[in-house]
């Protein structure tokens, strides 16, 4: 079953596949697909900007969903 709580932290990784990696400081890394961007494009979003998400939990960790940008770096 999925568990989601709202958490902030900053893009770590982002790939040329369509997914990347937010980095939170209590669940450490967090996988992200582009199409859970709400407010940014992928194709413009850089490393060290800061996000606001839901982390769903599943079997290989954390995946975040519905990703809001709150600070471009």
């Amino acid at each position: 079953m999925e568990k989601e709580s709202r958490r902030m932290g900053r893009v770590r990784k982002v790939t040329d596949k369509g997914y990347g990696f937010i980095h939170d400081e209590s669940l450490g890394t967090v996988f992200f697909h582009g199409s859970d961007l709400m407010t940014a494009d992928f194709q413009k979003l850089k490393v060290g900007t800061i996000v606001e998400f839901d982390a769903v939990e599943v079997p290989d960790g954390f995946k975040a969903k519905m990703i809001l940008v709150v600070e471009d770096c």
